[in-house]
């Protein structure tokens, strides 16, 4: 059972997004105000490029409980008055033997600040599902600008109702990232370049975790039909009294074909879970 647990302290959430992207981006994420030159005509001033042109911050439900990439969250905010709700499922080596659910709701209260909820469960061979809910919060610290990444903060607290679990946790962030125009005609549109670190407390842990610290980063490209290939790399713990030796990644792909619906599918290695694994997730967003 303890070997469980801590397995299924890194399928505490399940799946993760990426951002849309191109000049026909109908996400409900916050516009950014990033201006980026575009080659000039002969005799013409260059103009500036649209914020629609770049590849938004924003993303789906993520390993770790918030919007982001597929492992760790990002800088994006929704804007004031959009709803989203998001659910994943992980299948841990590729099979149905230990599976992980995620759900997220997330409303944003101004342009830079969402409250909402995560929930999680883990659905063990020959044992009861474990579950774990609570709040979760993000704030925008820095707006993106010309030569300004966008940063912001954010964090979560996961509990339930049983002892000794692996998937209680509270934890906080910071994200940053960086988007960049390359092409809106063309088929490489943009590009937006992520980066991150956490800090969680497992106050639960039944391997006696108390601390967990990571740094990440991460790269979206965003392609023409709001398709977008994301690829991220996490570190193992940084404080050395737990957790997996192998370095965490994902890599995957989403698909937003209305202003509504979004699809992520990803392979990646979640931390401490140490295997190969499958998710995927859908996403449902409503401007109210």
């Amino acid at each position: 059972m303890r070997r469980f647990r801590t397995m299924a302290a890194a399928l505490s959430v399940c799946c993760a997004g990426v951002a849309t992207a191109g000049a026909d981006d109908n996400s409900y994420s916050r516009p950014l105000s990033l201006a980026v030159e575009a080659p000039a005509k002969a005799g013409a001033a260059a103009p500036a490029m649209q914020s629609q042109d770049i590849i938004s911050s924003r993303g789906l439900i993520t390993q770790q409980g918030q919007a982001g990439m597929f492992l760790n969250p990002t800088s994006g905010t929704l804007v004031k008055g959009a709803l989203t709700a998001q659910y994943c499922v992980l299948f841990r080596d590729y099979d149905t033997e230990l599976v992980g659910h995620g759900l997220m709701l997330e409303y944003g209260v101004t342009d830079w600040l969402g409250i909402g909820g995560f929930g999680t469960a883990v659905d063990p061979p020959n044992s009861d599902i474990i579950a774990v809910g609570g709040p979760q919060f993000r704030i925008r610290a820095v707006q993106e600008q010309t030569w300004i990444p966008e940063v912001t903060l954010g964090g979560i607290w996961l509990d339930g109702s049983a002892d000794d679990d692996g998937l209680s946790k509270i934890e906080g962030w910071v994200a940053i990232s960086k988007g960049f125009a390359i092409d809106p005609d063309g088929f490489l549109k943009s590009a937006r370049v992520h980066a991150g670190f956490r800090y969680a407390a497992l106050p639960e842990h039944p391997a006696d975790i108390d601390d967990q610290y990571f740094v990440y980063g991460g790269v979206e490209l965003a392609f023409p039909y709001n398709l977008s290939l994301v690829g991220e790399i996490q570190s193992t713990n940084l404080d050395s009294t737990g957790g997996g030796d192998k370095v965490p990644y994902a890599i995957g792909v989403q698909w937003k074909p209305t202003s509504v619906l979004g699809l992520s599918a990803a392979h990646m290695r979640p931390f401490n879970l140490q295997e190969e694994s499958f998710y995927f997730g859908v996403g449902l967003n409503f401007k109210l």
